[in-house]
Formats: C-alpha cells, structure tokens, sequence
C-alpha cells in the first residue's frame, strides 16, 4: 500500500487568538542595533513588542541588511519562557528549511570546482536514485531537484529523516523506488534536498553537514551556525522551543530536533547576527567580509527564475523557484526569499535582488508567530526601507485571530483522553514492549501510571484511546496516525496504522 505522501506536521495555518498575553520584552542594544538603526526603521521594535503578544511569539530576533551593512539587529521576548531568559541577537534557533539555500550554495560551490554539472542527470553521482518510473529517474537532472521541477515526494523518507531519526540508506531509496508520488511538474518537496544533501556527499566524501561547515559557515565568519541540534541544545543561548497552551500561554515542545533528524532539507541552527552574514553573503552575489566564498555567475543563476508555479500574492507575489530560493516580485521589484516551519520554531529569510536589502527574523513557536516574522516583519522593513508603506496588514492579521483563535488552540492542546488499561483488552503491562519494521523503524511503548505512552525513533508521540478497545489516535507534533494493536492468543502481536499500510511488529524478547 502506498504510504502516505505528507505527514502533517510542521507549518501550521494562519490562527491565533486577540488576548494580549504577557511577553517579557528585551531589546538587546549593540553597536547597531535598533538604537542606531535608520530613522525609518528606530520605531518597529516597540510596535513588534505589541505586535508578539496577539501573535503569540515568545522569543523573537531580526536582522536587516542594506547594500553591506547590517542596519537594524535585535532581540525581543525570551529564548525560554520557562525560566525567563531573554532573547539576544546571539540567541540559536532552529530554521527548518531555510536551511535549503544553504545547501544549494554548496552545490553551486561544487560546480565553481567542476566536480558537479548542473544538467547532469543525479544517477550520475547517486547510481541508487530510483523511482517507480525509471525512466523519468534517468532524466532528473541535479539543476531539476534545486528547483523542485520533477515534484517527488516520498511521505515513509521524509517521515523519519525528519521526525524519527531513524533513515538509513536502504529505507531511504526503499520509499523512493516503491512509494514516491512523482508530479512530473514543480511541486515543492523536502526530498529534493535530502537528495542533494546525499550527492555531496558522495562527491566530496564528507557529510553534508562537514563540508556546509568548512566551505560556507567558517569563511562567511558564521560562527554560531550548527547542523548539529544536540550541541546547539547544550549551548547557554539557545531558543526552546515552544507549544501553545489553552489559555494562550508557553510551553516547552514535545518534539524537538536530535542530530539524527537534522537533515539537508531542513537541518541548521542559527542566530540572527550569523544571518546577517548570509544576507551579505547573498546580495553580494557570493562574497562577504571580502571573500570570494561563491562566483557572482553561480549564486545570479540561484537567483534566476527556472520553474515557475501558478501566482499568487499580492504585496510578495510568488512565481516560483531559482535554485535552492523561492522567487517572486515584492510590490513589482525582484524578490527571493524562503521560509521555515517546525514544531516550536519558524524563520523567515529574504532579500530585494536589485535594492540589496535582505531581512531574516526567527522565533521560537509556530501558528501566528510564524505569521508575525513571515508576513509582519519582513514587509515592516520592506516598506519602510523603500519609503513605499501600503495598508498596515497587522490589523487583519488580529482580527482573524480573534474569529480563529479558539479553533488554533484546540488544535494545540487535543484532548487528554489518554491510552489508558481501561481501553485495552488485556492487561497494561502486556502492551508495553518494542515494536519494529524493516523500513518504519522502531515504535517503543512504556508504562506511565496507568496509560501507555511511546517513542517512535527520536521523536515522542502520545497514544489516545479510540472508539475500540485497543484503537488509538498516535498524535506526533501536528500529525495524527489513526492505529491499533493487533492481538492473537492473548498476546500483543504488533502494532498497525491500516490507512497507511504501516504494520510494525513485536520484537521477540530473548528466550522467546
């Protein structure tokens, strides 16, 4: 049976609620920070602090670039509301897939070498690339998966090379060959990366996340960029993130990234002060500081329009996708841009091609906050910079939260009808155990009082009970797998999720 193509997690919809809940607000001044930003710009901190606390945005930080120089860099709310710490224009976040850029950079790195050609098919350098029409796999060029041109999508890959952790090789080409949803047209997908994150891979002989580091983060002087999530956890200035709560408040999320979910489509931590640098970076057509990090051909070819979608916007109007950025107009002027989305983060990054003004704004919360740093920040600055200031969007922006917010918090904070003895038709302990497939991984199911909780790979999962005994909803982040345990003799058997063709089954335990 197919699996299922999108997992639902990760950006959520524009919701919210019009309470102003209280965010402790920081601002952290720096020898440019929003003391001594442009006149056009000294106001917006103190309308964003307003602005954080109706969009439901704990921690927040933005950096502005114009021509070469960072012109606005700054901090509001808390890193962790839990324990009051404030946010600081060196605070970590977690970025999700604005990391793609990145990666297509280092791709364009590879080609200024000559050891990648754009227009080369992907066999060349992955012989294991495979799809259910071998024919169309044979045609995928490596320019096609920067620009998201052949739209694959695999859900059984993206599922654990982002939530569980627990991608090897062989599950990886196993979703691609047998359960990939090929468009065969432009379509958005994490496995176009995860793709290209695996050619360089193979092409350099070193991780993507070593050579990232070495050819892009260490010369653009990106001193607290990290692929790794398990350092940048550790760190002292990190952002954590962050769940809604039903009255609107914080706290910590559940899911959170481990080294082994940190992948190419989606897999950096970063601060607001090293995205200056890739602003630079960015509209100094490959140099920052005065290196020559990419040539200004390579990194105008990202910028150019290769695939183009149905448009949409009216202020940002999408058209499409360069390599590795996403590419449009902004009130008529050309625009790139790509944002991030994940359980308890979200980041916005973009730049005005022509104007050379580049804005990058990070949170720690998802829902309206990721709204906030997308939508309100970014065209904040815009407007302002271009002295070119349209309708004042936030208003409708609260008023939507206002009719919306109760739906967005509800689907937060589901019910807590846990998996509890009284759902199941055989004793408590005889469901605990560890449940394994050859390709989805390995579910684990313990004890807590008197319900069942679980971990699927890396990632923590709730278990509520269903309609039957032994049916339950498997809610992870904002995905929900409806399963069941499948029973025979007395005795737990597996565990099965029918609508996805997932049937994961009892590990033996010794002397079984």
């Amino acid at each position: 049976m197919r699996a299922a193509n999108r997992i639902g997690i990760g950006f959520f919809p524009l919701l919210g609620v019009g309470l102003a809940f209280g965010i402790s607000a920081s601002a952290a001044p720096f020898d440019g920070s929003s003391q001594s930003a442009p006149k056009t710009l000294a106001a917006l901190p103190d309308r964003w602090k307003g602005a954080m606390g109706d969009l439901l945005a704990p921690g927040f930080a933005v950096v502005v670039v114009q021509n070469d120089e960072v012109v606005l860099l700054d901090a509001l709310g808390e890193r962790d509301p839990q324990r009051g710490l404030p946010a600081t224009p060196d605070t970590a976040y977690y970025i999700a897939s604005a990391t793609k850029p990145f990666v297509a950079m280092a791709v364009m790195a590879l080609v200024d070498d000559g050891r990648v050609e754009l227009d080369a098919p992907v066999q060349r350098y992955l012989p294991r690339f495979q799809l259910p029409d071998s024919a169309y796999a044979a045609r995928v060029t490596v320019r096609d998966l920067l620009c998201h041109r052949p739209g694959i999508n695999a859900g059984g890959a993206v599922f654990l090379d982002a939530y569980t952790g627990e991608i090897t090789e062989d599950r990886y080409y196993h979703f691609l060959l047998h359960d990939a949803d090929v468009a065969k047209k432009t379509r958005y997908s994490n496995i176009h990366f995860t793709l290209l994150g695996r050619l360089i891979e193979r092409v350099t002989g070193k991780t993507w996340q070593a050579f990232l580091t070495e050819r892009i983060f260490v010369p653009a002087g990106m001193h607290r960029t990290t692929p790794y999530a398990d350092d940048a956890y550790a760190w002292k200035n990190v952002a954590i993130p962050q769940r809604h709560t039903s009255t609107g408040g914080f706290r910590a999320a559940e899911v959170r990234k481990t080294n082994r979910t940190m992948h190419a489509a989606g897999g950096l931590i970063t601060t607001a002060r090293d995205l200056g640098q890739w602003l630079k970076l960015n509209i100094n057509r490959g140099m920052v500081d005065g290196k020559r990090i990419v040539s200004a051909e390579r990194v105008e070819e990202m910028f150019r329009l290769q695939a183009e979608i149905e448009s949409s916007g009216r202020i940002r109007v999408r058209q499409g996708f360069g390599l590795g950025w996403g590419r449009g107009t902004y009130r008529g002027r050309q625009y790139a841009f790509h944002d991030g989305g994940y359980v308890g983060a979200a980041a916005h990054t973009s730049f005005l091609i022509d104007d050379r003004i580049g804005v990058c704004a990070l949170t720690n919360a998802g829902g309206p906050a990721s709204a906030f740093v997308e939508a309100i920040v970014s065209i904040d600055v815009y407007d302002r910079l271009l002295n070119d200031i349209g309708r004042d969007l936030l208003p409708a922006y609260r008023k939507q939260l206002e009719r919306q917010g109760e739906a967005y918090l509800k689907s937060q904070n589901p019910p807590s009808r846990t998996l509890q003895a009284s759902a199941l038709s055989l004793s408590q302990q005889m469901y605990v155990g560890v449940f394994v497939d050859r390709n989805w991984g390995t579910l684990r199911v313990e004890s807590a009082g008197d319900a069942l909780r679980a971990r699927w790979g890396d990632m923590p999962v709730a278990l509520v009970a269903g309609d039957q005994p032994d049916h339950f909803t498997l809610i992870c982040g904002g995905g929900r797998f409806a399963g069941q345990f499948e029973t025979a003799d007395g005795q737990v058997r597996g565990v099965a999720f029918p609508e996805r063709g997932i049937a994961l089954q009892r590990e033996a335990k010794p002397g079984q």
